[in-house]
């Protein structure tokens, strides 16, 4: 049950007002921290995914077929869900709070770096797991691909009416 009685105390002390100041310059700290973080990521992420479709392209992994394309593709579309959490952890959205209330300021002062804290752990785990990803479906195709031999030609020369017909025919071996 609360009290009804006013509360009464002193003059708050030197060492609590620069703790307050400190804590009040991490939370803008942080924000700008996570911020970063995200743009580091998304640009990592977008140098990795270029380096990964050309060496797909190199590899020719999808015209052999040795990897289907839906393999080949969820590194890809991991990657797309990691840039949307990252973005969002730049732009977090519209938050309405009433300009002349103390405690509106202040849950949202605290609840924003939070949801940009998760936005960015899940971006960064989405990011990561399409490097994993991209690296698997690389090492993979090349694997494969050195398993998968060409077709031979063989050469075939049958006589018919004292002329040698020749004929080159694929065989797989």
């Amino acid at each position: 049950m609360v009290s009804k009685e006013p509360v009464t105390g002193g003059e708050p002390s030197t060492e609590s007002l620069e703790w307050l100041k400190y804590c009040r310059e991490l939370l803008q700290k942080s924000a700008a921290d996570l911020d970063d973080k995200a743009k580091t990521y998304i640009t990592v992420g977008s140098s990795l995914a270029t380096t990964y479709t050309g060496a797909i392209g190199f590899l020719k992994i999808i015209d052999k077929e040795i990897a289907p394309l839906w393999l080949s593709a969820i590194p890809v579309v991991m990657w797309m869900l990691a840039i949307i959490f990252l973005a969002r952890v730049l732009w977090p959205g519209i938050h309405l709070i009433d300009p002349d209330s103390v405690t509106d300021s202040q849950i949202l002062s605290e609840k924003l770096p939070q949801e940009k804290y998760n936005r960015l752990k899940l971006g960064g785990i989405l990011s990561l797991s399409s490097i994993g990803l991209m690296l698997f479906v690389l090492l993979l195709g090349s694997w494969l691909g050195s398993l998968i031999t060409p077709p031979k030609n063989v050469q075939l020369a049958v006589l018919q009416d004292k002329q040698a017909l020749f004929a080159s025919l694929p065989i797989s071996f």
